[in-house]
């Protein structure tokens, strides 16, 4: 409503009604509009109407309000409810402006305006309005013109000529105008409205090729990447066509676009070896629209990955197994579509990390996140999350009272932002997406808030974790195992405080040692603000949840869940009702393989076999301090000599970063120093030795991991323009912080009454330097200081330590 009252706003800024007189009679009017240069949109083309979802649009409301102030009074129609036969105005995109063909009078305003937006341009651009205002057609006094065909010109409309009774007036079009708007047009998408040619691109298209794709993999491992960019069709990156473009939605009147998109071998994502990828999906559309995706070479799915209203957009994050030719395909109900995509893991047979499916818990509660803040928050160590060992996290991230619209930005504490969003807030909403993130050792993460002009409210509830230990993937095409308005699992409307409960395996494909399933929930028709939570039948009810409804629209969203004991997962209303259809999308099985790239437990002795032993001290060190690994690998006679790998964890893979020879007692040393702040995870393995065609005399051993913090310390600066100045002068410090971190803030301190009190703040500039200007009320001499305190925090470790600069002196006179 906001959107359509804006853009409302700014036509009825620009469109008066000039006081047109002709010599001896009044002339009629003609619409008045900003100036235009050559640049247009293409012509039109048809948008079948498809739904019933008679809500005015902002462009036809702006149409309505532009021949009101410019014609006078008269009645004008938008929507049409009952949507009995095809009309756009069950879709709020078409106008019926009550006039009469049998008053010349209005016959003649009628046939003025219509000139008016068919009219060619100073710059040679036929049926100009036409184009800029996205008209689609026009039916008027028996005929009907439409500019996605114009050869055809004005054509008769349902033989009207020959039926010219009063009867027929309405049904011909003679006592109205119809006018019928694209989705562009009807959404002020378009130049007339917002002064900018829209450039719809071209319609995305398939790849093409062959063959059928593989079934769905099973025990799969995952490893999480720092989102990396599949698709933006926007900008044509990992399109058909390589060119800007829209994905066009399935009608009946074309046959469609389907938008296959390249995965392996792009975005972070192996070239083979890959079962399915996780990704972050966010399509801008015109038009109301459900968003399908699955793997290219099988059949196109029931199952909505995604919804986005008229002119907004729709963000998910998707679980999906990859098709033929390493291929993914997506396809839209309604309108036409931006597509962006992040991968953000992938799953693969061997070398990634297992997952740890919890019954959602609140683990940050309504904290406040102001413009450009950043928070850090330490997960692990309770609720089913360990103190160390862990990869990645799978969340549930709520944003409530916001200030203004924004983004928020989640990563692994220590470690690198990413370039992409992971959720959005909208202001007056409560919204929640599911957001899949690396996480430090200990399960700390990093929040940031994007905008610089918002607040917003942040709620964080933890599903799962992935680490070392933990349950394989098996991915699905999309089953349904409850649909409540068809009465499959459970029935009924799914209203505040009532909890259903349906089978979870044993159905569907799902088996029976399922621990946790991943469902593609689906609220058919939700109140504004309805949310549920998921959990494991038999449990206690968790007080988090993953799932809500920002707007009174279908909605749908990736939801894990364990299974209960009795093979159920549980349903509960926290607010609103909705009628819920969950598919599922994949399940996790226990395992006791480890996956390569992770620690496995420290072995027991065994004679045919290493035992591998680590310690690492100090665990913190302020750099450029060295942290030293130590340990004994046994038996010693066995291993000394040789020589055991230092690997650390980076980019998600173990990666060998030095070497150390094993003593004659069994023993290893090796410094370590990081080059830059940041949570460092190291193991150390000892490789099998005296191997024959993989028979090994002694079998190998990797031990735990282990995480080095490496902080630094600020170096702060102070200085004074004028290092005496008269009473009432400004005193104007100035310095310098390293390592610069732009936004930060330096406290300045005076001495005074036996002791140092802050005086306030000065921000950090991206040069790293500052300023501050005090005013001292009496004579004398005045010692000030500059304070960095500790910053990037989560719980007791700090990576930038806190540091005071030297004491300056003003005098005052």
């Amino acid at each position: 409503m906001t959107k359509c009252a804006l853009l409302l706003g700014l036509v009825l800024s620009f469109l008066v009604v000039p006081p047109m007189v002709a010599t001896g009679q009044a002339a009629v009017p003609v619409p008045v509009t900003r100036t235009f240069t050559a640049p247009i949109e293409p012509i039109p083309e048809y948008d079948a109407q498809k739904i019933c979802d008679p809500i005015p649009r902002p462009g036809v409301v702006a149409t309505k309000q532009l021949l009101l102030k410019t014609y006078g009074d008269r009645v004008i129609y938008i929507p049409r409810y009952g949507c009995s036969g095809i009309s756009e105005h069950h879709e709020g995109r078409a106008l019926d402006w009550m006039i009469s063909v049998r008053k010349p009078a209005e016959k003649a305003t009628a046939d003025s305006f219509i000139a008016w937006l068919q009219k060619t341009d100073s710059f040679g651009n036929k049926n100009a309005m036409v184009q800029r205002m996205g008209i689609m057609y026009i039916i008027w006094n028996n005929r009907m013109w439409r500019s996605y065909d114009t050869a055809k010109g004005w054509t008769n409309y349902k033989n009207c000529a020959a039926r010219t009774s009063t009867a027929y007036d309405t049904e011909c079009h003679r006592d109205h105008v119809h006018i019928s708007f694209t989705w562009d047009g009807a959404m002020a998408a378009t130049s007339f409205y917002t002064g900018r040619v829209l450039d719809p691109g071209a319609p995305c298209g398939s790849i093409g090729g062959s063959g059928v794709a593989s079934p769905a993999a099973t025990d799969q491992h995952f490893i999480a990447i720092k989102p990396s960019r599949l698709v933006d069709s926007a900008k044509g990156i990992g399109v058909a066509t390589a060119q800007r473009c829209r994905l066009m939605w399935e009608n009946s009147a074309s046959p469609g676009q389907l938008m296959e998109v390249d995965v392996t071998g792009r975005a972070g994502v192996p070239s083979s070896g890959v079962s399915a990828v996780a990704l972050s999906l966010r399509v801008g559309t015109n038009a109301p629209t459900s968003v399908y995706v699955w793997p290219t070479g099988t059949s196109k799915p029931s199952t909505v990955q995604a919804v986005a209203g008229a002119g907004g957009d729709g963000r998910a994050t998707v679980v999906v197994p990859v098709g033929k030719d390493g291929r993914i395909t997506l396809a839209t109900t309604l309108g036409a579509q931006w597509v962006n995509a992040d991968v953000v893991g992938y799953y693969t047979a061997d070398g990634g990390t297992l997952f740890n499916a919890v019954n959602s818990w609140r683990a940050i509660n309504d904290t406040v996140l102001g413009p450009g803040q950043v928070k850090s928050f330490k997960l692990g160590g309770k609720d089913g999350i360990p103190t160390s060992g862990v990869d990645s996290l799978t969340l549930s991230v709520t944003t409530t009272n916001a200030t203004k619209s924004g983004a928020l930005r989640i990563h692994a504490f220590g470690g690198i932002a990413p370039g992409a969003d992971s959720a959005v807030y909208r202001i007056g909403t409560q919204r929640t997406a599911t957001v899949i993130t690396g996480a430090s050792d200990n399960g700390s993460i990093t929040i940031s808030n994007m905008s610089t002009t918002a607040t917003v409210h942040v709620n964080v509830d933890v599903n799962g974790w992935s680490g070392a230990t933990g349950d394989l993937y098996s991915a699905s095409f999309g089953h349904r195992i409850l649909d409540t308005a068809a009465g499959k699992g459970a029935s009924g409307v799914v209203t505040t405080g009532r909890t259903i409960s349906f089978s979870a395996r044993g159905v569907s494909g799902v088996p029976a040692s399922a621990s946790a399933v991943a469902m593609q929930l689906y609220a058919t028709n939700p109140v504004s603000g309805s949310a549920f939570r998921a959990f494991a039948h038999g449990t206690r009810e968790p007080d988090g949840w993953q799932f809500t409804s920002e707007r009174a629209a279908p909605t749908a969203q990736l939801v894990i869940a364990p299974v209960g004991s009795d093979g159920k997962v549980s349903v509960v209303g926290i607010s609103g009702s909705s009628n819920l259809r969950a598919d599922v999308v994949g399940w996790w099985t226990s395992t006791t393989r480890s996956p390569s790239p992770t620690p496995t437990p420290t072995p027991t002795v065994n004679p045919a076999a290493y035992a591998l032993s680590t310690a690492l001290s100090p665990s913190f060190v302020v750099l450029p301090t060295q942290s030293t690994i130590t340990g004994w690998v046994l038996p010693a006679k066995v291993s000394s000599g040789k020589r055991v790998v230092i690997q650390r964890w980076i980019n998600h893979t173990w990666k060998s970063v030095g070497s150390a020879t094993i003593a004659t007692t069994g023993k290893f040393t090796y410094g370590t120093q990081p080059v830059v702040r940041g949570s460092y995870l190291y193991r150390v393995w000892k490789p099998s030795d005296g191997c024959v065609n993989s028979v090994c005399t002694t079998r190998g051993a990797v031990s735990p991991a282990f995480t080095l913090n490496a902080a630094v310390r600020y170096a702060v600066g102070i200085g004074v323009v004028d290092k005496t100045i008269t009473k009432g002068s400004l005193a104007q410090l100035q310095g310098g912080v390293s390592p610069a971190v732009a936004g930060s803030l330096v406290t300045i301190q005076r001495y005074t009454g036996g002791k140092w009190k802050s005086l306030g703040t000065a921000v950090v500039r991206s040069s790293g330097r500052y300023s501050y200007a005090t005013r001292p009320s009496t004579t004398g001499g005045f010692l000030y200081r500059a304070v960095k305190f500790n910053e990037q925090c989560a719980q007791t470790i700090c990576l930038l330590q806190g540091a005071v600069s030297r004491t300056i002196v003003v005098t005052v006179g």
